[in-house]
């Protein structure tokens, strides 16, 4: 069977769509031709494809035609001929992102980006986590509260070495979670390397279905409520803001005076909820955050409304496992004097991705710009959230249903 690129679709049209900063020139010519127009595969020969200068306009070179001559070389040579050209294409694609070496920049299949967009609507079967890529390993990222993976006891920072007897190092994120998901009822072995232990840990989980409530709260005294945002994600931005006006309201009703914001595990989602969020306890036009994109253009963002929760007092949980919008919402309510911040200090990913859909049902999740505090800090893996009060939750803590976080904000009221 021949797999030349000319079983191609002609002129893979232009796509749009929100884990970084990419070889983006590359790409728009190998794939689609999002931003520059059309290729048409089937002409590549006397194209002459050749991408004068690289992202940064430097001087050098990158010669395209080198990905056909391969495919060429592999077609007429190699000895096997029931090659998969749909495979061969979905690896050099896979192969151009993974060669970025950034962690929240991938290529997930039409597959994997069903499944990106079930669990962003809070609905997935498998053990309730999310994972990040190293560069080296792939490790978890956020441990979602009442699920498999924080019920069993894996922790953010944990090394996943192994999904059953599968070997999953140097392994991609997406890679890795394909392994875990699976049916709810059914187990999964997951083999972990932790920072302290001497040797390696093994969990045996049960997988279930997985139905995110993003918000939650309850009053724990006739003053005080207690709100999870597990999540800053629902099925829509619209429905995450109705959901958040909902809690206003009761709040409202009942006359509460403080707040205990939990953001410990939530793994971010829309910034534009985080946002809606913030803007509840701001006046109007008080700064938030910025973003600042690859040409080093500063945009500002200001609340946009008076707020319903000016005056009660705030504080804020945070942990490892808190990252992207959380993040966003803590620095923002800390650097305005807001709320302070109880806990440990957050992930460090302080970066905007935009999903972009591809002409094979896939999606590319590239980071496009950068999230800045007020005060022009910008946060990442070295420079996260700190908390303003540092308290531990022990694995002692976890296993004796302790929580001497929650109980130390309960403290400042």
């Amino acid at each position: 069977m021949k797999i030349t690129p000319k079983n191609y679709p002609k002129n893979i049209q232009k796509n749009s769509s929100s884990i970084i900063l990419w070889v983006i020139a590359i790409i728009l010519v190998f794939i689609a031709g999002f931003f520059i127009g059309r290729i048409d595969l089937t002409n590549r020969q006397n194209a002459g494809l050749f991408l004068a200068g690289d992202v940064k306009n430097e001087s050098n070179g990158v010669n395209v035609n080198l990905l056909w001559e391969v495919w060429d070389k592999i077609d007429d040579i190699y000895i096997k001929d029931d090659l998969d050209g749909e495979k061969m294409l979905d690896g050099m694609v896979r192969g151009l992102v993974d060669s970025l070496d950034d962690p929240y920049t991938a290529y997930l299949n039409p597959q994997e980006t069903e499944d990106y967009l079930n669990s962003n609507a809070g609905e997935f079967e498998g053990i309730g986590t999310t994972l990040r890529y190293t560069g080296e390993y792939t490790e978890i990222e956020t441990p979602i509260d009442g699920y498999p993976a924080q019920q069993a006891g894996l922790r953010s920072g944990d090394i996943i070495t192994k999904v059953g007897d599968k070997d999953v190092n140097g392994m991609r994120e997406y890679e890795v979670a394909e392994l875990i998901r699976g049916e709810a009822g059914t187990n999964v072995k997951i083999t972990i390397s932790r920072k302290g232990e001497s040797g390696p840990i093994e969990f045996e989980i049960t997988r279930k279905k997985i139905d995110i409530d993003s918000i939650t709260y309850e009053m724990i005294n006739d003053k005080t409520a207690l709100i999870e945002i597990n999540q800053f994600t629902e099925d829509s931005v619209l429905s995450f803001n109705k959901e958040w006006d909902g809690v206003v309201q009761q709040l409202s009703q009942q006359k509460t005076e403080n707040i205990i914001i939990d953001l410990r595990n939530n793994p971010g989602g829309y910034v534009d909820s985080a946002i809606y969020v913030l803007e509840e306890f701001f006046p109007e036009n008080t700064h938030v955050m910025s973003e600042r994109n690859k040409q080093g253009e500063l945009r500002k963002t200001y609340t946009q409304r008076d707020g319903k929760l000016q005056g009660q007092k705030v504080v804020i949980l945070m942990n490892e496992g808190s990252a992207s919008a959380s993040e966003i919402f803590a620095g923002a309510m800390q650097e305005n004097d807001r709320a302070q911040i109880i806990g440990k200090k957050s992930v460090g990913k302080g970066v905007e991705q935009r999903v972009i859909t591809l002409s094979n049902g896939g999606s590319l999740h590239i980071v496009f710009q950068e999230w800045v505090l007020p005060s022009g800090r910008v946060i990442n893996k070295d420079n996260s959230i700190n908390p303003d009060i540092e308290v531990d939750l022990t694995e002692e803590d976890f296993q004796s249903r302790k929580d001497p976080q929650l109980d130390r904000a309960k403290a400042e009221f």
